[in-house]
């Protein structure tokens, strides 16, 4: 493919940003070991009409996460620490969990350690409140349990990598922000680049983070971190294509460091996992492909590359519904179509197929705050929403090309659906896709609209009158979180009340379970004594499980 064709058709891909009403994308794609594109599309500052370029600085999320490991390594390599070391030799104020914790745990994500983040919105906090490492610390450290013993599955968690660079801190003896300055990114040449300490701290060139509202306009998202480790790094796609190289040709860590940190993690059942040292390792089009993602506010990251054929791809966007894998995914397929033989070699991935039987049901939609109705009758699937007059028929669009229709798209395998009049998409996602996926969706179903993407769960509906709810009533306290919740009856609903957070209806969905209808609490697990009286209940969420709540006194 000629570069100028070449360009033309990234250019046709982010048409859709490329305007000045629109936050955008920063792009930059290498191939063997030369940047062939490096350009920015929509913009960064939508109230001074300040357009995205290369030199655009982005908050860049998890993406961070391969740098703090990176450090770790080094200190590793350097024989200050051993990746076998237990966590709460450096960090003596862990708990004393029943099982050890590792810094190999924390860097392939097998900790079990509680994400930081559901923890502390079910303690009250916004997530546009500004967080600090004091705040971060003070609940991962107060945490009495473990979702699962260290070792035995893997689930993503942001605590861990919050620890990794506490780990880095003490050892090295300088702040990790200083640290990071001097051992990573001034010898790279990443002369754009920080770790963002400071939620106040200036930074020219910087893009502000937006979401999508109706109408296709657009708000602001605001974030406010004053946290690292998890997060927080603050960079361009030139310095980005620095780092990339740095994979091919180490001069930071060395061949042995870069090794090191390609290699996945067996599980205490034979389950070898491809997620080590903050990237993910899979194959596409029988391409080995190393990445990883970002998300936090309107921000969204991806860094990846094939380096069987030396292609890399870097996407940094400002909008929240920026689909970042599914466009680096097309990115790549121009190149990798211009390989001999592509389409023998390198054939596209065939979606598979689920059963329909399985789509029938009631979904919460939390962030819509409304239960989606999905029925199958003789015309075929139907959905309906809260607050519709009457119920919607579904028409099968066969297999969606993957990020075609789809906002975020990132679930290839699954059945797609619409409205007739294509408003609106329905994915479902089959467990055997689920099963197939390093992290897999929480949701069952993916909603999506012109603006945004929204997940449910599948959820079993019960129907309690308002003397079985009233069991219920009281106040409830979280040791580990500091924090309480009233739940009380109101117009024939239970509800959750928190002195920072909305009021939330919980849904009846079993023997004394409940699930949140919005707000921080997903499932509620109520507990009992030996004579039935209600002791407390259990919260779990997507990374945070069996997070205990006493009760603690009748509600007011």
């Amino acid at each position: 493919m000629k570069t100028q064709e070449m360009k033309h058709s990234i250019d046709s891909l982010f048409a859709k940003w490329d305007r000045p009403d629109s936050p955008g994308a920063a792009v930059l794609v290498m191939k063997d070991g030369k940047i062939v594109h490096s350009k920015g599309y929509g913009y960064s500052n939508l109230e001074y009409d300040v357009p995205i370029t290369p030199d655009t600085v982005f908050h860049v999320a998890s993406v961070s996460k391969q740098f703090t490991a990176m450090a770790v390594a080094i200190l590793a390599k350097e024989g200050r620490i051993s990746l076998d070391d237990e966590v709460k030799k450096y960090i003596p104020e862990m708990p004393e969990f029943e099982h050890p914790i590792t810094i190999r745990h924390l860097l392939h994500q097998v900790s079990g350690l509680r994400d930081q983040w559901e923890l502390l919105t079910m303690a009250g906090w916004r997530m546009d409140d500004v967080i600090t490492m004091g705040h971060l610390m003070k609940i991962i450290t107060h945490q009495k349990e473990l979702n699962f013993e260290p070792g035995s599955r893997f689930l993503y968690s942001n605590s861990g990598y919050t620890l990794l660079a506490v780990i880095v801190q003490r050892v090295s003896g300088i702040p990790f922000p200083d640290y990071m300055q001097k051992t990573i990114f001034e010898p790279l040449g990443m002369n754009d680049s920080h770790i963002h300490y400071d939620h106040q701290l200036i930074v020219k060139n910087k893009a502000e983070s937006y979401s999508p509202k109706p109408g296709g306009t657009f708000r602001k998202s605001v974030l406010n971190y004053a946290n690292f480790g998890a997060t927080s790094l603050f960079t361009t796609v030139e310095d980005l294509a620095k780092w990339l190289t740095n994979y091919a040709h180490p001069k930071v860590g060395g061949p042995e460091v870069i090794s090191q940190m390609k290699e996945g993690y067996t599980l205490t059942g034979g389950k070898k996992i491809d997620y080590g040292f903050g990237m993910i390792s899979k194959e596409y089009r029988k391409l080995k492909l190393i990445y990883h993602t970002g998300s936090d506010a309107g921000f969204r990251a991806y860094v990846g590359g094939f380096p069987e054929i030396d292609l890399g791809v870097v996407i940094l966007s400002n909008v929240s519904s920026f689909p970042r894998e599914p466009m680096a995914m097309k990115i790549a397929d121009l190149f990798i179509d211009e390989e001999p033989n592509a389409h023998i070699r390198f054939p596209k991935p065939q979606p598979k197929k689920m059963k329909h039987l399985s789509c029938p049901g009631t979904y919460l939609v939390k962030s819509l705050g409304k239960l989606v109705e999905i029925n199958l009758t003789d015309k075929g699937l139907t959905v309906t929403m809260e607050g519709w007059d009457e119920a919607r028929l579904l028409v099968n669009t066969g297999q969606i090309e993957r990020g075609e229709a789809l906002p975020q798209g990132e679930f290839l395998e699954t059945d797609v659906f619409a409205t007739e009049d294509r408003e609106i998409l329905i994915t479902f996602i089959s467990q055997e896709t689920k099963e197939d996926e390093l992290m897999p969706s929480p949701y069952q179903i993916l909603i999506n609209t012109y603006d945004e993407e929204l997940g449910g769960l599948k959820v079993e509906v019960v129907d309690l009158k308002e003397e079985d709810l009233r069991e219920y009533v009281g106040t409830y306290f979280s040791e580990e979180l500091g924090t309480a919740y009233t739940l009380f009856v109101s117009q024939g609903h239970l509800i959750a009340g928190h002195r920072r957070h909305e009021d939330a209806i919980l849904i009846p969905s079993g023997k004394d379970q409940f699930h949140g209808k919005t707000g921080p609490l997903s499932r509620l697990d109520f507990v009992r004594d030996e004579r039935g009286n209600i002791l407390g209940f259990k919260n779990t969420g997507n990374r945070a499980f069996n997070v205990r709540f006493h009760f603690k006194s009748e509600a007011v």
